[in-house]
């Protein structure tokens, strides 16, 4: 299987994403769809990229939660929720921590990893907008920012893969126990993550 990994839009047309996007199995979205727009502003980003795809995605911090509103009417939502494709079963969670930006989409971090639903022993994939605290995905200049309760899912329950965005600025791969996670880097500078699941999983970040 390959996957397409795409996060932080901030409202920009997906036409570079569109142009490879069916090479891929999937596509997983990891947030921040608009630059602080709804349900209209989504539409228009995702709706052509969408269509005859199999896409997955989140919300992301920087959305409002119509934006979830269209991700659910189009079945494409894994906040707070479970899908399955191709045998992987994939849940998720939207937004990011509270933080003195006030953000449309935030959340109390530990709302953020106990609402990853859906969660059983098969669950292969976990789709969030912040990276787990503590890694090399949610680094600063300030120090790191990313989420102790989903830093604390994945190290209890193990899935295949995490991806995430939101750390515009660490974008790479890093792993926690067997759990390999992805920070694509920001779709909006050019940047995406190949994965490619074949027994193992090998990911890399590319540019357009």
């Amino acid at each position: 299987m390959r996957i397409l990994v795409i996060s932080d839009i901030h409202g920009r047309c997906l036409e570079r994403a569109d142009n490879i996007a069916d090479e891929y199995d999937m596509t997983l979205i990891a947030g921040d769809i608009t630059h602080f727009g709804g349900y209209l502003e989504a539409r228009d980003i995702l709706s052509d990229f969408i269509r005859g795809r199999n896409v997955f995605a989140v919300y992301g911090n920087c959305d409002h939660n119509a934006v979830d509103h269209y991700l659910k009417e189009e079945g494409i939502s894994v906040h707070n929720t479970l899908r399955e494709f191709d045998g992987c079963n994939i849940t998720g969670f939207s937004g990011a921590p509270k933080s003195h930006f006030n953000t449309p989409g935030e959340f109390d971090d530990e709302s953020i990893g106990q609402g990853i639903m859906g969660w059983d022993e098969g669950t292969s994939i976990v789709l969030t907008h912040v990276p787990p605290y503590g890694t090399n995905l949610d680094l600063i200049s300030s120090g790191h920012i990313g989420s102790l309760s989903v830093r604390e899912f994945i190290e209890e329950h193990q899935p295949a893969l995490h991806v995430c965005g939101h750390v515009h600025e660490s974008r790479g791969i890093d792993r926690l126990g067997n759990t390999i996670i992805v920070n694509p880097g920001p779709y909006f500078q050019g940047y995406y993550a190949d994965i490619t699941i074949e027994g193992e999983i090998v990911c890399r970040i590319r540019e357009f």
